[in-house]
């Protein structure tokens, strides 16, 4: 059983508890729409990159493109605007050489970035951290591969309709096929 002193308490508890939750209610909770708020400029650089990238690709970056942002960011305000950082970023999200040369070609960058919505406000966000010339750097992280084309071709005779998928009539012919005469 309870003795006196124990039911006290509990009624002073159970009287403060409503002011508690009045005084809760009137509190208000703080968002910062600023990621940078208490980042050095070279962690503002990074984390401006990782968002530009996941916001046009919906995709995180590799660890390895982590990395070399991170890298590149730290190094100073120029290296941005390297070639190289441009080919590493590629190279690190899995792009073939082929498509990292075409990705990565100097005097196209520029050009291709500014076509890019999500390009252009990457490199706006950092010129305002004095990051200028980050064209290559914004390209390589929010560019992202077109669909690709289906790989097969479905054949008619004589101009019908094409027959539904169930059917056994279907011919299916890999793109890559030649037909023989």
């Amino acid at each position: 059983m309870l003795n006196l002193a124990q039911v006290g308490f509990l009624a002073l508890l159970v009287g403060l508890f409503p002011a508690q939750l009045k005084q809760a209610s009137k509190m208000k909770l703080e968002r910062s729409d600023d990621i940078c708020s208490h980042l050095s400029p070279s962690e503002c650089c990074e984390e401006m990159l990782k968002l530009a990238s996941f916001r046009a690709t919906r995709e995180h970056l590799p660890e390895q493109a982590s990395r070399i942002l991170k890298i590149g960011c730290s190094v100073g305000k120029r290296s941005l605007g390297r070639g190289s950082v441009c080919t590493s970023l590629a190279t690190s999200r899995a792009f073939s050489q082929k498509e990292v040369k075409r990705l990565c070609a100097p005097k196209q960058v520029k050009r291709r970035c500014t076509r890019s919505k999500s390009c252009q406000q990457c490199t706006k966000d950092l010129a305002a951290l004095d990051y200028r010339g980050a064209h290559p750097a914004c390209y390589a992280v929010t560019y992202k591969r077109r669909a690709r084309r289906s790989s097969e071709h479905v054949v008619t005779v004589s101009g019908e309709e094409p027959p539904s998928r169930g059917d056994a009539t279907v011919i299916v012919i890999p793109k890559r096929s030649r037909l023989l005469p």
